[in-house]
């Protein structure tokens, strides 16, 4: 139910963005955000930071790093170097992006405390491949705001993601 409202809220936010916002994409933009939303593996929280560069209108890299919170005894560290290739609609407003990129993810595997309190976790180190798609709408010459899904491909590790995000663009 938490996520459905955190979706509502989200649609509400790019509901109220101005109406005269410029290209979806440019060459050269860089911007730079916050991302949270929901990862399916420990089922929990994840937050991170975005940064994304465009080559052209319609190719931009994006490296994140995020951070799973512990839930059913796992956690983990996230990076991600995305390739998007987003088209705009709405006159340039909005705009529509596969991705595809590799993700390294560090997986944290904690067990319950010894009776002396002493808390053992064990690490697997994985690297795979992220494929998804996301929206995004450009509020304002320097706003953009994103929901984005992905599907992360790891051994043993595999994970779905929703995250929505907002950027200042430069």
């Amino acid at each position: 139910m938490t996520m459905l409202k955190s979706a509502g809220t989200v649609a509400a936010c790019l509901l109220l963005c101005t109406a005269g916002a410029n290209a979806a994409n440019r060459k050269g933009d860089t911007s730079l955000g916050p991302k949270a939303g929901y990862i399916s593996k420990n089922r929990s929280a994840l937050a991170g930071l975005v940064f994304q560069h465009s080559f052209s209108d319609h190719f931009r890299i994006s490296p994140e790093i995020s951070y799973a919170f512990r839930s059913n005894n796992l956690d983990a560290f996230i990076i991600d170097v995305n390739a998007h290739v987003p088209f705009a609609f709405q006159g340039g407003k909005a705009g529509f992006y596969p991705l595809a990129g590799l993700t390294f993810n560090s997986w944290n595997l904690h067990t319950p405390p010894m009776p002396d309190d002493v808390d053992v976790s064990t690490h697997a180190n994985r690297w795979g491949l992220n494929f998804g798609a996301g929206l995004e709408l450009r509020c304002n010459e320097s706003l953009k705001l994103t929901i984005e899904g992905r599907y992360c491909l790891i051994k043993d590790y595999a994970n779905a993601q929703v995250t929505a995000g907002i950027a200042y663009v430069f």
